[in-house]
């Protein structure tokens, strides 16, 4: 008994011997893949330290970095450029620092023309505190990151002990079709 032949078969005159059979674009197959389950690369810059007064209880990390004398301003401790892509609506930015008494604080962050600050003080030690900087205001592609901290009030020890800069979750739906090189 033969079978029907499928109206989309390729013909076998199309094949060499030690031919490749088929080829795929790498690039265009991970892009598909993204698509296709959501993935995006979602953090940008992270750094975590140690607290100033580790000691022999915590690992041996870098100690944070230190908020400097109120009258000195805000001083930049982390400058790189970070790629945002087009469908990105939201960039995330938090950090954790380390006060005490009534000392107060603010971490800076500046992405391409947009900007936000997370306040910080004794209540809220060691706690990631977080905003939202609209990518409208940041622009798209490759743009300019700066990190200051600024002491508003105090002159005890304080440290930054994390920061975070990451794309919003992106929700399902909200992904545009695959680019095509």
């Amino acid at each position: 008994m033969s079978r029907e032949m499928g109206a989309t078969t390729i013909s076998p005159l199309r094949f060499a011997l030690g031919a490749m059979i088929g080829q795929e674009d790498l690039q265009r197959l991970i892009k598909q893949l993204n698509w296709t389950f959501g993935n995006r690369p979602q953090v940008h810059a992270a750094q975590s330290c140690g607290s100033y007064g580790w000691g022999s209880a915590g690992s041996p990390y870098l100690h944070g970095i230190m908020f400097r004398e109120v009258a000195a301003g805000a001083v930049t401790v982390f400058e790189t450029n970070i790629k945002i892509l087009p469908e990105v609506d939201n960039i995330v930015v938090g950090a954790a620092c380390e006060f005490s008494g009534s000392d107060t604080g603010e971490v800076h962050f500046t992405i391409g023309a947009g900007s936000a600050t997370v306040t910080c003080n004794a209540a809220q030690s060691d706690t990631d505190r977080s905003t939202t900087i609209a990518t409208s205001s940041t622009g798209t592609g490759w743009q300019a990151v700066t990190i200051q901290v600024e002491r508003t009030a105090g002159t005890a020890d304080a440290q930054l002990l994390r920061f975070r800069i990451q794309d919003e979750a992106i929700g399902a739906g909200a992904l545009p079709e695959p680019l095509g090189e």
